[in-house]
This record gives structure tokens, sequence and C-alpha cells, in this order.
């Protein structure tokens, strides 16, 4: 009983003084918990020797800026935040708030984790500009900053144009090795996401899978605890159809319109399958210097559909000299014409009139559902 009624009545005083403690500004207060024996360049006291600080990582991709597909290289615009517990920085026992904004002069006088991104090409940021740093009563440190990164990727094209490129960003501490520092992903929301309702799509490509690994790094040789934010876009078809995919199928089909002139042998059938193969050989050429990528040591799903659309306009190339020449008249002699090869000829064309469109067809569904079925 007497118990009880001592510890109501620290409660009843413990309340009386918070009511009666002094309000101060963030500001003040930030200074107050800064000053004295703190010591910026210090780690935070964990309450155990040698104990690693956990600082938690979230990266909130904004929008997929550009894809320099030459140099394999992306920009995107990220919102990166990090957290940590930092004990010194807890608030006095009679302060009301819960927790306060530092204001940008004062960031320098808190102790940072110092993380940085070693797979990046580029790091953009305004420092004090679109960066917020909070702290909580209980001494939890939340820093929010939105920077542009620049990432260098290694993209693979053995699918173009069903390709899907990967890319990582690497975030670790700068200064301080694996038992000093720990890395963990921020799992309250989600550790690394795309704002869906910002612009976070591009004109060619569209992320589709993220996934945060934990990694190792050496840096001037120490090991460093990082963490590994792994990402995976998809090229959008729609354009790359429009502009890659039907033109050489559209020349293919009218190579096999050859077929249907009067005369097998007409001079015009060959002109037109001539113009129709340079049409395609000067479309491939095109269709790589717009997108702009690199020279390739290996074929593409590209290079497939070029090489099929090829192989049928020779294949009616090839029929028309084959026909001609079963057609033809002797040369320099004034005997008749075999009308035997003649059949045999008009034959030929005519039934490869009838495979050719059987055959497209095949060649042009099997192609599509082997490389769609594989991406």
């Amino acid at each position: 009983m007497d118990f009880a009624a001592f510890l109501l009545f620290n409660i009843v005083l413990i309340s009386i003084r918070r009511c009666q403690a002094k309000q101060r500004s963030d500001e003040e207060l930030v200074k107050e918990i800064t000053s004295g024996a703190y010591d910026k360049l210090e780690r935070p006291n964990t309450g155990q020797l040698d104990a690693e600080v956990v600082v938690s990582l979230r990266i909130e991709i904004r929008a997929l800026q550009e894809v320099d597909e030459r140099n394999q290289e992306i920009a995107l615009d990220v919102c990166f935040r990090s957290t940590w517990y930092d004990n010194r920085l807890r608030f006095p026992f009679d302060e009301l708030k819960d927790e306060v904004s530092v204001q940008k002069e004062n960031y320098s006088n808190i102790w940072y984790p110092g993380i940085f991104f070693p797979s990046a090409t580029s790091v953009q940021n305004s420092h004090t500009k679109d960066t917020y740093l909070k702290i909580n009563a209980n001494g939890k440190v939340w820093l929010q900053e939105r920077i542009q990164l620049t990432l260098r990727c290694n993209f693979n094209y053995t699918s173009f144009p069903f390709d899907k490129q990967e890319c990582q960003i690497k975030a670790q501490p700068f200064l301080y090795t694996v038992n000093k520092v720990l890395l963990a992903p921020l799992a309250d929301p989600e550790a690394f996401e795309v704002r869906r309702h910002s612009d976070d799509g591009h004109k060619k490509f569209n992320i589709t899978e993220l996934a945060v690994r934990p990694c190792s790094a050496n840096f001037s040789s120490v090991d460093r605890h990082c963490l590994a934010f792994h990402m995976r876009f998809k090229r959008i078809l729609s354009q790359c159809i429009l502009y890659s995919f039907i033109p050489p199928g559209l020349l293919t089909v009218l190579g096999y319109m050859t077929f249907f002139l009067s005369h097998p042998v007409s001079n015009i059938r060959a002109l037109l399958l001539t113009i129709i193969a340079l049409l395609v050989c000067v479309h491939s050429a095109g269709v790589y210097l717009s997108l702009d990528i690199p020279d390739l040591p290996y074929l593409t799903a590209f290079d497939v559909w070029l090489a099929i659309c090829i192989v049928l306009i020779s294949l009616a190339f090839g029929t028309f000299f084959i026909v001609g020449r079963l057609c033809a008249k002797p040369h320099g002699l004034e005997l008749p014409m075999d009308t035997k090869r003649v059949r045999c000829g008009l034959m030929l064309d005519f039934v490869l009139r009838i495979i050719y469109p059987f055959l497209t067809t095949a060649a042009f569904l099997g192609y599509f559902f082997m490389f769609i079925h594989m991406t």
C-alpha cells in the first residue's frame, strides 16, 4: 500500500514538473542536446562495447530520367532515407515534444554514417535543399535527401528488343568498417520502391522489379558492409514493334506479292525484289542508329528477325532466278523452247505461291513465340 502511494505521488510530481517545464523552440532544443559532451565525429553509443550502429536505408525512385544505351548508363531521381539511433540525442526528461525538425544550419552538428554510392558515376544533391532531418524524443534520427544518381550498368542485348536490363544501387558507409556500422533495409514502408503516382516511366523503359540484398565491399583495402538495391527495367515493346518489326514484315509480304505479277520472269519482279532487300538492310541500319546502342559482338533477337525476313525474300528471289532459267530460250540458238522445262518452271512458281505464305506465317509466329517465351 505504501509503495503504491509512493509510486502515485511520483507520477503526479513528474506530471506537474512536465507541465511547468519551459517550452523550448526546436532550434533551442537541438542546440541543447548537441552541446556539451556531444561529439559529432564519434559514433553513437549503442550501450554495448564495440557494438555496430545499425543504419536502416530506404530508396524511393521518383523517376527514371534517362537511359544512355551507348554508354550503358541510367539516370535516376531518387528519394534516399536513412535512420539510426543516437542515445546522446535523447530529449531531456522534462521536454514535452515528441520530435523536432533540425534547421539546415545545424545539420553539420549531427553525427552522420556517411553513406556513399560506389556504383554511381555521378551523384548530385543540394545538401540542404530538398533535405529533411528530424530527431525523435528517444534519439532516433531521420534523414531524407533527394538526389540524382547516374549509374553504370552492364546491358545485355541478346534478347533485344525483348530485353530486360538490370542495374543496382550500392550503398555503403565511407569511413566505417563492417564491425562499426551495419546497414539494413528499412522494412516499414518498403525499403525499395517506385513512386507509382509520379512520372516513373521512360519513353523506352519501365521499371518492373525491385529487390534489396545485403553485400560486402572492399574499399581502400578495408571490408565494409553494404546494401545492393537491384532493379530490373523492361523495354516498352509497343514502340519497338511499330518501327522495328512491322516494316521488315511488310516488305517480306510485299516480296510474296511479286509472285502474282503477270509474267513469272518479268524484269519488274527482279527490280522489286532487289529494292525490297535493300530496304530491309537500310531499315535495320536505321533502327540501330536511332537506338544509339553500342557495337555488339553477338547477334540479337532483332538480328534473327531481319535474317528471317531476308531469307524469305531471298527465297522469292531464288524462285524468280530458277523459273527464269527454266523458261528462257537457249541463247544464240534457233531451237524451240522446251515446253517440259517451261511447265516445270511455272509449276514451281505456282507451288511456292501456296507454300510461301504458310512458311512466312510459321516463321513469324515461331519467332515471336520463342522470344516472348524466353523473356
